[in-house]
């Protein structure tokens, strides 16, 4: 499971959810806050940078009341460093980001220059795998100039294709760090051992 391996790193771990409109990454990023190898919640913050989702920061503070991990919100660059910077000891920030087509006009750059700030330690692309795979390779190629780290696939329920997992990860070159089903948090997600780096 890498995930569970990245959380168990030393130091502090910063990891950006990105992807388009739709995919999973605010229910995603929950469900990695509460897996059972994640720090305690006294230790990790959630930051988000989606002031565009309807119904996504409501989710989040109702989250943050729940299981007492903080939120915030940041809309401009120029305030990412003090958020930062009052988070400095947490062991873990959770990143979720806008969820807008990558070929949106300047959201790619504008979310790679609120990356460069944040500085990630891993940056996964989440992909929804109901949909077509040539879109998919769309989507990581455009989504690729932010480097990532790795792939997660979300809404593994509802395809009847599971298996383009792995044509997306070779072709793209990502590893796959964690797959999920359903809307439930905490739950429903499985380690991924898919060897398809180590032939």
């Amino acid at each position: 499971d890498r995930v569970q391996d990245t959380l168990r790193m030393e130091g502090q771990r910063i990891l950006a959810l990105v992807g388009s409109a739709g995919v999973g990454k605010t229910t995603t990023l929950l469900k990695i806050a509460l897996h059972p190898a994640q720090v305690p919640v006294d230790s990790l913050a959630i930051l988000s940078l989606d002031s565009y989702g309807i119904g996504a920061g409501d989710a989040l503070l109702s989250f943050s009341r729940l299981t007492g991990i903080p939120v915030e919100t940041v809309k401009e660059k120029g305030s990412l460093t003090d958020v930062l910077h009052r988070w400095s000891r947490k062991r873990v920030i959770l990143v979720d980001t806008p969820g807008r087509s990558p070929r949106f006009p300047k959201y790619i750059k504008e979310l790679q220059a609120m990356l460069q700030v944040i500085q990630p330690t891993d940056t996964y692309v989440v992909f929804d795998m109901r949909s077509d795979l040539e879109d998919m390779f769309l989507s990581g190629g455009l989504f690729s100039v932010l480097r990532p780290t790795g792939l997660i696939a979300t809404k593994f329920d509802e395809t009847t294709r599971p298996g383009k997992i792995i044509s997306l990860s070779k072709g793209l070159g990502f590893p796959v760090v964690f797959a999920s089903a359903n809307q439930e948090v905490p739950g429903n997600y499985e380690p991924v051992k898919l060897n398809l780096f180590d032939e």
